[in-house]
């Protein structure tokens, strides 16, 4: 997706709805998904993924923002919103591991 789109972030969009996510986690990406539209006017359905590509038009953008693990990946978000930055997402496999 990302050599067809080069200047669209591209996110890894997990499925929520299986019975074999912890509700927590279901619970907690969905309310900060609705806090994010409310801000940014923005819908993003996973706004804490971690599997991101990220455009090389935006390294130096991304470079210099503070932040590190969440918060980071909600400033890079915001920014991207903020200067309307293309974004998709692509289903990934949700897998989580007890313990």
């Amino acid at each position: 997706v990302s050599a067809s789109h080069p200047d669209t972030l591209v996110l890894g969009e997990r499925d929520f709805s299986r019975k074999s996510v912890p509700r927590k986690s279901a619970f907690g990406n969905s309310f900060i998904s609705a806090c994010f539209a409310l801000l940014f006017g923005l819908h993003i359905s996973d706004t804490q993924t971690g599997l991101r590509a990220l455009p090389r038009s935006l390294f130096n953008i991304l470079l210099a923002l503070p932040g590190e693990r969440y918060e980071y990946e909600t400033q890079m978000l915001a920014v991207c919103a903020h200067r309307n930055i293309p974004l998709t997402a692509v289903p990934i496999e949700t897998v989580y591991e007890n313990g």
